[in-house]
């Protein structure tokens, strides 16, 4: 019988760009007071569609038929979400440790489910997830961004958008959109409140059973899937070897329990010394003699004396064979004790290192029978799929030590199947509890009372203060140069974080910061090219603005010609403002670690339309500078404007600090006042370049010492790090 309920899986049909498809959904609400009977069916991107109970365009979703041994009493329906939340609990409990898996048990997940504000779990077991999975990833040479998943942004607050952009954008967002299309659906409603709380239990589901997919290929995962199939292997190897002894002792204890038996019966029947018997002759008693009754006197006292001896005989020979079986039975009941304890502990073992729950048997119908130690009370059976492959029905469910004996006594143990339901079943009731199922029997939203709500507000509103300030405080040290990254990804990021409406606008914002910090600071592809000759260009009127917004009108200074032929062409060294110009960057060792920065002069250009690259923001052509280091060994490389104009104020910003420390560090020094120009001759620099190039080295390295570059991009400090991670771990309880 097919039964709407809360919670029942259900299709609902819709007509999207002119074609008929089915969406997947739930019943969320049965509405029985109205003139019709009405049902309302949510989905998994949080929409939801009041329609009646019998519309053609709902179906239920094959709950499966159930048959039962006869006698069998019938069980409950277990909840439809019962598989799905049962299938998490495990992997949760078999990969914790491999995976670093919060702890928590069924309880724990199903109030997280229900309440996601108020549980620690949820929460923890998302960004697990999605570390692992995103580990996977990499594992197999795709591209996961570093944002993603770094220790400052995955937390509390922004793994529902994290949990968005890898289930739809991530490098397997295709096979997601094929496989996991609740899932897909579900990540839509994620993010739109703190801590995932739009979404409902049921796509909560969903989307942590993708996640689990994807981390099934981390390869830890694959080793100790490995490990655990290898040390069941062994298990069971060692559980057949210490069968067939055992079989082989159990047969030897029934031969000498049958050799004692006859050895009792024997001495019983012992025709060597048989029990004495009186025997008075006939003749005696037939005689007349006065001595008569002295003679048969004296043959009872006779036979008295022998049956005595005769029967301490027997005793003594009873007493030893006693002695002999009692310690026969001793051994015997100490080698099937062992067998017992040895049979539990592998049994205990193999529950340890498999993959899956072992099934506790099948019955004639071929119903499977399963039992989990998250949920001791119940026994859940799942009825066979109507077609093979097509998944089964809903699951039911036995509770209870009675219920599960009176299915006990319907099986027949003559069949295999029944008979090894039996024999689990027998040993399955040492394990069950009393106490109540944590299982309900639909999935909600809990109600939250007026305190508790206003609980969750107030945690909400303090948590959404303290980041936007520690956003603020983050945004007033970012370098220029990553502030150019940042306009370049979302133009208006300074009026979107005074203007942020929660907690989950401030973490995609977030993300957007951390990845211009991680950019910045991205190792860049430096040319080494042998210097040649400086070469003329032609000037190229009006090149430049199609790369950027210059000024048409801005003066060209005399500059040195200096090109070279590079990897996008020969080099021009006239047409852009800014050859000639002296830069500041960072230099990076082999390693890819920032070792310090370097000055340098920008000395050739090319436009976009010759330059032969694509910028990596916007994807168009961009016109580059090139950038020829004073050290030889740092070499030569290429910038975009935004790059150029940081790396600019980067110069300028060091000449500010020396000049107040010149006069007093310097001295008297200076530098040769000319330098060689194009044709080899000695002119006069011009005056602002020449005073960039009186810093002293000694000066540079003193401003360089207290300029370096954090370690903590992200951060301005340890204690706003500390406060942002405290604030987050509390928010929202």
């Amino acid at each position: 019988e097919q039964l709407m309920r809360l919670g029942t899986k259900v299709q609902m049909l819709f007509e999207e760009k002119g074609k008929e498809t089915w969406f997947s959904g739930y019943v969320q609400r049965l509405l029985q007071d109205q003139p019709k009977e009405m049902v309302e069916i949510a989905f998994y991107d949080g929409e939801a569609s009041t329609v009646p109970r019998t519309d053609r365009d709902v179906k239920l979703i094959d709950q499966g038929k159930l048959r039962l041994p006869p006698g069998a009493p019938k069980p409950q329906r277990a909840g439809p979400h019962v598989p799905d939340v049962i299938g998490i609990m495990n992997f949760i409990e078999n990969f914790r440790v491999e995976m670093q898996l919060p702890k928590g048990g069924l309880a724990d997940l199903i109030e997280g489910l229900t309440s996601p504000a108020s549980s620690q779990l949820l929460g923890d077991l998302y960004m697990s997830l999605l570390y692992c999975a995103m580990q996977a990833a990499k594992q197999q040479l795709l591209v996961v961004p570093d944002t993603w998943f770094a220790e400052t942004t995955l937390n509390q607050y922004t793994w529902p958008e994290v949990t968005r952009r890898w289930i739809i954008f991530g490098p397997w967002g295709d096979i997601h959109k094929q496989r996991c299309v609740e899932a897909c659906s579900a990540v839509a409603a994620l993010p739109q409140q703190v801590c995932g709380c739009k979404a409902t239990p049921q796509a909560h589901l969903a989307m942590l059973q993708c996640l689990i997919e994807d981390c099934l290929e981390f390869s830890s995962v694959h080793e100790n899937i490995e490990k655990r199939l290898d040390k069941s292997d062994d298990l069971r190897r060692n559980e057949a070897l210490r069968q067939k002894d055992f079989a082989e002792g159990d047969k030897a204890y029934k031969k000498e329990r049958e050799r004692r038996e006859a050895e009792i019966n024997g001495l019983l029947n012992d025709e060597d010394d048989p029990e004495p018997v009186l025997e008075i002759p006939p003749e005696l008693i037939e005689s007349n003699d006065d001595d008569k009754q002295s003679k048969i006197d004296e043959l009872q006292e006779e036979f008295e004396r022998s049956h005595e001896t005769w029967e301490k005989k027997r005793n003594n020979k009873t007493r030893a064979g006693e002695r002999e079986r009692d310690q026969a039975d001793r051994e015997e009941r100490r080698f099937y004790d062992r067998h017992e304890k040895q049979e539990a502990e592998n049994s205990s073992k193999l529950e340890k290192v498999q993959v899956r729950h072992a099934l506790v048997g099948h019955d004639r119908h071929r119903n499977c029978y399963w039992w989990f130690p998250s949920d001791k009370p119940n026994l859940y059976v799942e009825p066979e799929a109507a077609v093979p492959g097509s998944g089964a029905g809903e699951w039911r469910v036995y509770t209870g030590v009675e219920e599960i004996e009176k299915l006990q006594a319907a099986l027949d143990i003559k069949g295999s199947r029944e008979h090894d339901l039996h024999m689990g079943l027998e040993k399955l009731k040492t394990k069950l509890s009393n106490v109540a199922s944590v299982m309900p029997e639909a999935l909600g939203v809990a109600e939250m009372s007026g305190l508790r709500q206003g609980k969750q507000f107030a945690a909400e509103s303090e948590s959404f203060q303290m980041l936007q300030q520690e956003i603020q405080n983050v945004a007033e040290v970012l370098e220029d140069e990553q502030r150019s990254l940042l306009e370049a990804h979302s133009p208006a990021w300074a009026t979107d974080m005074t203007k942020a409406a929660d907690c989950t606008q401030l973490a995609a914002l977030m993300l957007l910061i951390e990845g211009a910090i991680s950019d910045s600071l991205a190792p860049k592809k430096r040319t080494e090219v042998k210097r040649e000759a400086p070469a003329g260009g032609e000037a190229e009127a009006g090149g430049e603005a199609a790369a950027m917004d210059e000024d048409p009108k801005t003066e060209e200074e005399d500059v040195p010609a200096a090109a070279t032929n590079g990897a996008h062409g020969e080099w021009l060294v006239e047409g852009s403002k800014y050859v000639g110009m002296r830069v500041r960057r960072n230099v990076r060792g082999d390693d890819g670690k920032l070792v310090g920065k370097g000055n340098g002069m920008i000395v050739g250009w090319l436009p976009a339309e010759k330059s032969d690259f694509y910028c990596r923001e916007t994807g168009l052509p961009a016109a580059l500078w090139h950038v020829r280091f004073d050290d030889d060994e740092v070499g030569e490389e290429d910038l975009e404007v935004s790059e150029v104009q940081a790396a600019c104020r980067d110069y300028d910003q060091l000449q500010a600090a020396l000049s107040s420390s010149r006069t007093s560090l310097v001295g008297s020094a200076k530098r040769p006042d000319e330098k060689k120009g194009e044709e080899g001759a000695v002119q006069e620099e011009p005056a602002d370049v020449r005073a960039r190039d009186q810093a002293d080295e000694g000066v540079v390295d003193m401003v360089e010492a207290g300029n370096k570059q954090s370690k903590r991009a992200l951060w301005t400090s340890s204690l706003q790090r500390d406060a942002w991670r405290a604030g987050g771990t509390d928010a929202g309880k």
